[in-house]
């Protein structure tokens, strides 16, 4: 807004921002976005990242929890967001849009999440994979490339290459990705409109996962993993919510040391505007140590 003010300004003798050149205050419609911009920048509390911990707590209890329920959707859903930086509306639903016949819409006027036709199946050596023959013998998948469709950033239709993860296999995005797809053809069959973040709530009525899920979901892993009494800790747990997935996958690659361009590859960014995203933790601290202890043992240059 004020390199445009400035560049009109070099053919009017009116500041661009304001209605006449008497008035005092900007335009509305111009005040409107700066008051926004200030209000987020005055806000002091940021999400706190998922991580990897926490995966772990909600994997032990998803064997213990309802067959195709809440948190063991989750379970699968957030593994496989840490790899992908998902956001929210990716895999998840608004509170409004939990029932399955009532999506929300992308820029397409389809469902606005991930589904069926959104994932190419194929082996180590790149040959595609019909979805019947995954389903008959998944240890044949190797890859999967998932399409982005409509994203925030505007690059609608983009792909992301994910590989079979052999050395942590219970946390591999391919096996935690059957699952999920698994879970929709037992739950709706094979239907390509539908989103994949189904689940079943207490009742037993298949719906589609939500934000509230997320956050109530998230906290209690964060309750167990950060010592943090549900009650007594409630501001500090609101800092978990389903975004807390993005910020944690940011977080992640940052302290494993992956460049600036990486992450933004890798989690979809056009900016180095993840970085308001990270955290000290305490990786960082050792790979610092560990730069250290190396720089001791060089030869003294003088």
């Amino acid at each position: 807004l004020r390199d445009i003010a400035r560049f009109l300004g070099r053919f009017s003798d009116i500041d661009a921002r304001y209605r006449t050149s008497t008035d005092t205050t900007l335009a509305p419609c111009i005040k409107a976005v700066t008051d926004e911009v200030a209000r987020w920048e005055k806000v002091p509390d940021r999400r706190e990242p998922f991580t990897i911990e926490m995966w772990k707590y909600l994997a032990l209890l998803a064997p213990d929890s309802q067959p195709d329920g809440i948190v063991d959707a989750i379970t699968d859903w957030s593994g496989c967001g840490l790899y992908g930086g998902f956001r929210n509306t990716e895999w998840a639903q608004d509170d409004c849009h939990a029932d399955i016949d009532n999506p929300q819409l992308d820029i397409h006027g389809e469902a606005k999440a991930f589904r069926l036709d959104d994932i190419l199946w194929q082996t180590s050596t790149k040959v595609c994979l019909s979805s019947a023959a995954v389903l008959a013998d998944d240890s044949a998948v190797g890859r999967a490339t998932l399409a982005f469709k409509a994203q925030k950033n505007g690059q609608n239709g983009a792909t992301r290459l994910f590989t079979r993860n052999d050395s942590l296999p219970d946390m591999c995005f391919i096996s935690l990705l059957l699952r999920i797809v698994r879970r929709f053809l037992r739950l709706v069959g094979e239907d390509h409109t539908k989103p994949l973040c189904l689940c079943r709530d207490p009742s037993g009525k298949i719906r589609h996962i939500t934000s509230t899920d997320i956050s109530f979901v998230f906290r209690r892993a964060a309750s167990f993993v950060c010592k943090l009494d549900p009650v007594k800790d409630a501001k500090s747990l609101s800092l978990w919510s389903s975004h807390s997935l993005r910020v944690g996958a940011c977080v992640l690659l940052h302290a494993m040391g992956f460049t600036d361009v990486q992450i933004m590859w890798l989690l979809r960014w056009m900016s180095n505007a993840f970085m308001t995203y990270l955290r000290n933790v305490a990786v960082l601290s050792h790979r610092q140590n560990l730069a250290f202890s190396e720089a001791e043992a060089m030869p003294h240059v003088i």
